[in-house]
């Protein structure tokens, strides 16, 4: 009796410790399928709704577009959705959350505008939907291979500068845009587009790019507007042009050192060279990702240095050290040692209203401080800038020759942002004779 009561008390009691491990079991099962849903399908971030729309647009077109993005960050917070016509705009703020993209794949990033529009300009088969060539740019384009190009680069800015008087004031944005036009025919291109059909080349790629890049063509691309066809005009002359000289120089077996020879030498993975169309298209991806956004950056380089009495006279004496040991021969070794030139044309990018010049010296190194993606003026991650040693180079080697050769003041007011227009200028002194010449910065805004 006593042994059949234990037998059932054990029983009794195994019963109920299964009752409670299986409780325990499906409980966690339980939060794990949770856990599980929640991360594969999370909440979407909060979307401004049709009324709050329109005071959005007041706010965007009155105050500009950062007062408007500032304006939502305050009221959703650093993750938002903004719809609009169809199109949904997700705003990432900060780089806690901006991570998602920089580290996001290409299935995970929409690039359906990106894919809608840039191919009537560079190409179907060309950048954006072709992996490789992200590897190929990222080689052509890497510092080890950009010693040979300070040279040619140094020589156009000296041949250009010669034609400044002994002093005068000239238009910032103007000279600089020329400079790097000279440069980029010459180091990008080549000598067979510089030396031959600069003007004409050239012509055609702001027929095309002003045409293509204007707000109705991006939005219509498609359409039969009069900016569309003469935006597909100056594409198939340019393509023409650039697909004639890789014929030649492959058919010649011509090699020269310039930008354009790295991309025709490249292969894909599979042993395949790069076609004649290939090259064309990613020299007008390089132009128009390069060009553009380059001369921009010189421009706000020069404004912030000439409108900081300090951050111009540290630039001065390192180019003063850098003279003492290298003379007057600059090269990809004298542009690495420029930390204060560098340091200010890195302070330029995000804000040139907001400038220090310790901010990303070795003793603060904000950029470094503040996380992983807290400086992405040259993008960050899968979505990094090939050419961001390229674009050092260029701005370095310009700004380097000006102040090592030239006093140089700021006349204007410094420029305030304006999100859709690029309007500067600059006044200039040749330092060798010691007159007095100045840079001036025409416009109010840039």
């Amino acid at each position: 009796m006593y042994f059949c009561s234990c037998s059932a008390s054990y029983c009794l009691i195994s019963y109920m410790m299964d009752v409670t491990n299986g409780a325990v079991w499906l409980a966690i099962a339980l939060v794990f399928i949770a856990a599980t849903i929640t991360k594969a399908d999370p909440a979407p971030p909060p979307v401004v709704n049709c009324g709050s729309l329109i005071g959005l647009l007041h706010t965007l077109f009155t105050k500009g577009l950062r007062a408007m993005i500032f304006d939502q960050y305050t009221k959703l917070g650093s993750v938002f959705t903004i719809s609009f016509v169809g199109v949904k705009l997700t705003f990432l703020i900060g780089p806690e959350v901006s991570a998602h993209f920089y580290q996001g794949l290409d299935s995970e990033v929409s690039r359906n505008m990106h894919e809608f529009t840039v191919p009537m300009i560079i190409g179907k088969d060309v950048g954006y939907d072709i992996d490789e060539h992200k590897r190929i740019f990222s080689g052509a384009l890497k510092a080890s291979k950009l010693s040979s190009q300070v040279a040619p680069m140094l020589q156009e800015v000296e041949d250009y500068s010669v034609k400044w008087a002994q002093q005068g004031t000239v238009d910032l944005r103007q000279e600089l845009e020329n400079l790097f036009i000279l440069i980029t025919g010459r180091c990008l291109i080549g000598k067979e587009v510089r030396e031959k059909m600069f003007d004409e080349f050239f012509t055609l790629f702001h027929e095309m790019v002003d045409n293509g890049m204007h707000l109705t063509s991006v939005v219509f691309p498609y359409g039969p507007t009069p900016m569309n066809r003469r935006r597909d005009r100056a594409r198939a002359k340019l393509f023409g042009i650039l697909t004639e000289i890789v014929r030649s120089r492959r058919s010649s077996k011509q090699v020269e050192s310039d930008v354009m020879q790295k991309l025709l030498d490249s292969k894909y993975k599979d042993g395949r060279p790069t076609t004649e169309s290939d090259v064309a298209g990613m020299i007008i991806a390089l132009l128009i990702a390069g060009k553009h956004t380059s001369s921009t950056s010189a421009m706000w380089t020069g404004a912030c240095l000439l409108s900081h009495k300090s951050f111009l006279e540290a630039a001065v004496m390192e180019q003063k050290q850098i003279i003492r040991k290298y003379g007057d021969h600059i090269d990809h070794n004298a542009l690495l040692e420029m930390d204060t030139l560098h340091c200010c044309i890195k302070d330029a990018s995000p804000d040139a209203s907001v400038i220090s010049q310790e901010r990303f010296g070795a003793a603060r190194e904000e950029d470094k401080v503040g996380g992983k993606f807290s400086y992405t003026s040259f993008g960050g991650g899968r979505h990094a800038c090939s050419g961001e040693a390229y674009a050092y180079v260029q701005i370095k080697v310009i700004w380097s020759h000006l102040i090592r050769n030239f006093e140089l003041e700021m006349v204007s007011p410094f420029p305030q942002t304006d999100w859709s227009k690029v309007v500067p200028c600059l006044l200039y002194t040749s330092r060798p004779t010691g007159a007095r010449w100045c840079l001036s910065l025409k416009g109010k805004y840039w």
